[in-house]
Order: structure tokens, then sequence, then C-alpha cells
């Protein structure tokens, strides 16, 4: 009589497992930019690449990259919903926070300018001396 009860139990619980979806693979757009995408030896590196795999890791979740030859391309994949999200030195402006949601930045390229410096070629001890003999060091001494 047990063994006819746990059969319909058993067959119940293998249904269920059968039922379950298998777990899609999220699609993530990128492009090759170093160093934050980049193929070696057949396979994507890069920062972008790699902090993506942890994520998912922790996420527990299985992708695959979808590679996009420019950022429009590959937002316009995201904005389409052909992928799920995006990675790889994308610039947040304001026309794309309108459409997009972006994460926090990772990454802070700011505008640095560098110009030569004006004067002679002097060395360290002429650049001391200079500023020794300042006027704003003659005023407080």
């Amino acid at each position: 009589m047990k063994n006819l009860i746990l059969v319909p139990v058993v067959l119940l619980f293998a249904a269920i497992a059968i039922a379950q979806p298998k777990e899609e693979k999220l699609l993530v757009a990128t492009r090759l930019i170093r160093p934050f995408v980049y193929e070696q030896q057949g396979h994507l590196t890069g920062f972008s690449v790699e902090l993506w795999q942890e994520i998912a890791k922790q996420m527990n979740a299985q992708s695959e990259f979808i590679v996009k030859p420019t950022v429009k391309e590959l937002l316009d994949a995201v904005k389409s919903k052909n992928v799920a999200l995006g990675i790889a030195a994308i610039s947040i402006t304001a026309d794309r926070e309108v459409e997009l949601d972006f994460s926090q930045p990772m990454f802070d390229a700011g505008l640095q300018i560098l110009t030569p410096v004006q004067g002679g070629r002097g060395g360290l001890v002429e650049a001391i001396v200079a500023n020794l003999l300042s006027t704003t060091v003659l005023l407080y001494v």
C-alpha cells in the first residue's frame, strides 16, 4: 500500500522537475575597447568582462556576450531589448539617461590638459630659489 502512495508522489516531483524552465543565458552587448573588453586567445577578457562575470557568478546567472561594433549599436540593442544589458566604456550622458538605466560609473574619464612648463629649463634648485625670492614669500619675511 505504501508503494502505491509513493509512486504518485515520485511522479509528481518528476513532473515538476521536468516542467521547470531551463535557465536562459543573459545576452550581454559589448564592444571591443581595451582595457575594458578585448579578445585574447579566442575569448573576451578585460576589466568590464571580468567585472560582469563576477556579478553574474554572484547572481548565479549564465551569460553570453554579443560584440557590437559601435556604442550606438550597443545602446540600440539594449533599448530594443534584444540583449539584457550592455557593458564596456559607455559614457553616461543626460540624453542616454532619459532612455536607459545606468549603474554607478566605475571609471571616471575626466578631461585633463597637459602643457609644457613656462620659462626656462632650470632644475629643481632654480625653482626653489625662484619661489623663495618671490614677492609673496618676501612679504612674509
